[in-house]
C-alpha cells in the first residue's frame, strides 16, 4: 500500500466541525440593515421614512390599517431570510445550513423583531415600541400565497457551477441566494476551504483523477464502475447546469463489498454528509411516491435510497428523474403542489434487478467481489470515512479541478460521447465528456452491463425450463439438486436446475429459506408459456411445493 497522495496538499486544513451558528451568516446583519416599520403618529400627519421601508402614519386601531401593516411585514420577511420552498410554502434555510425547513410563527416573529421596529399608540397618542403584534404574525401564517418572495429550488453545501451571461460556466463560492438559478449556497465544513489551480490543465485534471482513484482503490470496481462514481461526484457541483441526471446505483454481488460505504463517501465529499435518506417500499408504491415528494420538498442535493432489495422499479421515481418538476397531493389539502427536481438520486443494493423503466434511467456501478467475506480484506485506509472527512477540502478541490480544466480547455467535443447520445439525459453528456476527456471510461457504458446483467431474470427463465414436466418440489429438494452438481464439470452430468442456480450463486450459497424467498418473488409470473406455481403448503406435509404450469 502506498502513502496517501493527499499528504501535504494545501487546502486540506479546515475546521470540519464548522456549522453556521444562530447568527446565520447568510442572513442580513440586523444592525446594518435595520428597518423602521409600524404604526407611527396620528392620521393626517406627513408620512416619514427611515431606510428603505416607510414609517406609516396609521394607528393599529384605524380601519384598513391591518392590510397595510401585513403588506409591510411581508416586505420585511421577503427581504430578510424568509423564502418559499419549491412548492410555494413559507420557508427558511435551516440554522445549520442543511436545507430548507418550514418557517414557523416563531421564525416570522423573530425576523420581524430583528429587522423592523414596531410602534403603537395608546388613546392618549403616547408611543410604545415593542414586537410585531401577534395578529400580524398569525395573518402572515394564514396566507396561502407569497407573491414576490424569492424561491429556493435547492440549498447547495458545495461550490457549484451556473451558466454565465456569456454562455460559459461560473463557479459560485459566495454565500447566499443566487437569484438566476433560485439556489442558496451555505458551505458546509471543508467546502469553504476549496482551492483549485488557476487555469488548470488536462495534466492537472489527470493528477486530480489519480488522487480520487486512491480513495476508491479498494472497492471491487472496474474502470466503467469508477467512471460512474466520478460522474456522481461531478453531478452535485454541476447540477445547476445539467438539466436531468440518471439514477446512480451502487450494486454489489455480496454483502460487505462496500456499496453503502461508497455511497456514504460520495455524500461526505459532495455535501459534507447531508442528504435525504429514504427507504424503497416496493410493496407500497403510494407510500414511496409520497416519500419521494417529501424528500424533494426539502430541496436536497442528494436523495439516497439505501439497501434496495429485489426488483427495483418505480414509475414515480422514473418520473422524478426524467422530469424537471414532481407533484403529489398533500393529505387533507385540495392542492397538488409541484416541486422542482434538482437533487441527485443515489441508491445501493445487493443483487437487485432493475426493471425496464429504470434500466434506461440508471447508471450502475457494479461491485463484483470474488471473496466470500470481502469486509475482511486488507485496505489502504481502514477508516475511510474519517480519512475522507479529514481531506474533504482537497478531494472536493480535485473534483472541481477536473471540471474546471475541461471548461478552461474550451469544453472540447468528445466523439465517443457524441456517437452514443444519452437521449433522456442530454445534459448528462457534459459530465460524460468531462470524464472521457480526462482519460476515463464513459459511465454510460454501464447501461450495457445493466441490461446484460439481470441474473435473477435469467435464473427464473432457466429454472422454468428446468422444472417443466417434472413433479413439484420443495425448496429443500431444489437445494439438494442445486448443490449436487456443483463439483461436476461435465455438462452432461449436471441437472439443469443446478445450471439455473449457478446463474445467481454467491460464495454464501443457498438455504431452503433463501430459495423460498427467491421463488416467492416469481410466484405466478410467466416467461413465454411457462408459469411458476406453488401450492403454498396445502398438502400433507404442510410444506410449499413448486412446479411449472404450461399455459396457452
Amino acid at each position: 500500500m502506498g502513502s496517501s497522495p493527499f499528504a501535504g496538499i494545501t487546502g486540506a486544513t479546515y475546521d470540519e466541525d464548522f456549522i453556521p451558528g444562530p447568527e446565520r451568516p447568510w442572513a442580513p446583519d440586523p444592525e446594518s440593515e435595520r428597518i423602521s416599520l409600524g404604526a407611527a403618529v396620528r392620521p393626517r400627519e406627513d408620512v416619514s421614512y427611515s431606510d428603505r421601508i416607510p414609517n406609516f402614519d396609521v394607528n393599529l386601531t384605524e380601519a384598513g390599517a391591518s392590510n397595510g401593516l401585513v403588506s409591510e411585514a411581508l416586505t420585511v420577511l421577503r427581504d430578510h431570510s424568509i423564502y418559499v420552498d419549491p412548492s410555494g410554502r413559507l420557508s427558511k434555510v435551516a440554522d445549520d445550513g442543511s436545507g430548507l425547513v418550514t418557517a414557523t410563527s416563531s421564525d416570522v416573529a423573530l425576523v420581524l423583531d430583528e429587522y423592523s421596529r414596531w410602534t403603537t399608540f395608546n388613546d392618549k397618542g403616547e408611543p410604545k415600541k415593542g414586537p410585531a403584534p401577534g395578529w400580524v404574525v398569525q395573518t402572515v401564517m394564514g396566507l396561502s400565497e407569497f407573491p414576490g418572495f424569492p424561491r429556493i429550488k435547492i440549498v447547495k453545501a458545495t461550490p457549484y457551477y451556473v451558466t454565465d451571461s456569456d454562455g460559459g460556466y461560473k463557479l459560485i463560492t459566495k454565500v447566499g441566494y443566487h437569484a438566476p438559478t433560485e439556489s442558496f449556497y451555505v458551505p458546509v465544513g471543508a467546502a469553504q476551504h476549496v482551492k483549485i489551480p488557476n487555469k488548470p490543465t488536462r495534466a492537472d485534471a489527470q493528477a486530480a483523477w489519480n488522487r480520487i482513484e486512491y480513495i476508491f482503490q479498494d472497492f471491487p470496481i472496474d474502470p466503467v464502475a469508477f467512471a460512474v462514481v466520478l460522474a456522481a461526484l461531478l453531478s452535485v457541483p454541476l447540477r445547476m447546469i445539467v438539466d436531468l441526471l440518471p439514477f446512480f446505483l451502487l450494486q454489489a454481488n455480496i454483502q460487505g463489498s462496500g456499496k453503502s460505504l461508497a455511497a456514504n463517501v460520495l455524500v461526505d465529499v459532495t455535501t459534507g454528509g447531508r442528504c435525504q435518506r429514504i427507504p424503497f417500499t416496493p410493496t407500497n408504491p403510494d407510500e414511496f411516491r409520497k416519500t419521494i415528494w417529501a424528500a424533494l420538498r426539502a430541496a436536497p442535493e442528494v436523495v439516497l435510497i439505501d439497501n434496495i432489495v429485489g426488483e427495483f422499479e418505480s414509475p414515480y421515481l422514473a418520473t422524478a428523474i426524467t422530469e424537471r418538476e414532481y407533484g403529489d397531493r398533500t393529505l387533507g389539502v385540495s392542492e397538488n403542489p409541484i416541486v422542482d427536481v434538482r437533487a441527485m438520486f443515489l441508491g445501493t443494493g445487493n443483487n437487485c434487478t432493475v426493471g425496464p423503466d429504470m434500466q434506461r434511467r440508471t447508471a450502475v456501478c457494479n461491485m463484483i467481489s470474488p471473496e466470500e467475506n470481502p469486509s475482511t480484506r486488507e485496505v489502504a485506509e481502514r477508516r475511510l470515512r474519517q480519512f475522507v472527512q479529514q481531506h474533504r477540502a482537497a478531494i472536493l478541490s480535485d473534483v472541481l479541478t477536473i471540471a474546471q480544466a475541461y471548461f478552461d480547455a474550451g469544453s472540447p467535443r468528445v466523439p465517443e460521447v457524441e456517437a452514443r447520445p444519452s437521449t433522456d439525459f442530454v445534459g448528462f453528456e457534459l459530465i460524460r465528456s468531462i470524464i472521457v476527456w480526462a482519460g476515463g471510461a464513459d459511465p454510460w457504458l454501464s447501461k450495457d452491463l445493466l441490461k446484460a446483467a439481470d441474473p435473477e431474470r435469467e435464473f427464473f427463465s432457466a429454472l422454468l425450463s428446468a422444472l417443466e414436466g417434472r413433479e413439484s418440489m420443495t425448496s429443500s429438494h431444489l437445494l439438494k439438486i442445486a448443490d449436487a452438481g456443483v463439483t461436476s464439470f461435465a455438462k452432461s452430468k449436471r441437472d439443469p436446475i443446478t445450471d439455473a442456480f449457478d446463474l445467481i450463486r454467491t460464495p454464501r450459497g443457498f438455504t431452503p429459506k433463501s430459495i423460498t424467498t427467491l421463488l416467492t418473488k416469481f410466484k405466478n409470473k410467466r416467461v413465454g408459456n411457462l408459469v411458476l406455481k406453488s401450492d403454498d403448503g396445502h398438502n400433507k406435509s404442510n410444506v410449499a411445493r413448486w412446479s411449472v404450469e404450461v399455459v396457452k
